[in-house]
């Protein structure tokens, strides 16, 4: 077996040689400034449009609901359900009128019966009366028997899916006045 002989050379500090980075080209600040604009622009042009597409939704939305509500409104002027008295009262009788559409009784859409339609005519009505009648999630919540305001969001929530999805419909009668 043979020692390590070590020197005082072989112990000292080597700085290892750096690699040279490669070469670069130095872009002009008056470019990238322009780019940054130009950027800065699209982002603004972007959002310009992106509120302008949320506008034409909203309009859409509020001219669909308006058609619906329309809809009902001859529907019920029609059955003679109609009684002015109080919006409460109106409102009844709109739900008659989907009552009527999706084939049940109103105590049975209004009880906690989870089978056949009952659950998509609540789901409906609540959907309804949220985008028509400027009532609050727990308003709605009392209106439909003393339900809570996360259970009117839920039907809210569900008929939306249904619509977006295009079976909202499907399971009712033959009516074509709820489509828009």
């Amino acid at each position: 077996m043979t020692a390590l002989h070590l020197t005082a050379a072989d112990l000292a500090y080597r700085p290892r040689p750096r690699p040279t980075p490669p070469a670069v080209p130095v872009v002009p600040r008056e470019r990238v400034l322009e780019r940054q604009k130009r950027i800065q622009m699209q982002q603004v042009e972007d959002l310009r449009l992106f509120r302008e597409q949320e506008e034409i939704e909203r309009a859409a939305q509020a001219e669909r609901s308006r058609a619906i509500q329309e809809a009902l409104n001859k529907l019920c002027e029609e059955q003679g359900y109609i009684h002015h008295a109080t919006l409460r009262d109106s409102v009844r009788a709109k739900a008659k009128a989907l009552c009527e559409y999706y084939g049940i009784e109103y105590q049975h859409m209004m009880a906690e019966r989870r089978d056949g339609n009952y659950p998509k005519a609540r789901h409906h009505l609540m959907w309804w009366l949220y985008k028509t009648t400027g009532w609050s999630l727990p308003q709605i919540g009392r209106y439909m028997g003393d339900r809570d305001h996360t259970t009117v969001l839920h039907g809210i929530r569900q008929h939306e899916k249904r619509i977006y999805i295009g079976t909202a419909w499907d399971d009712a009668g033959p009516v074509e006045w709820v489509r828009s």
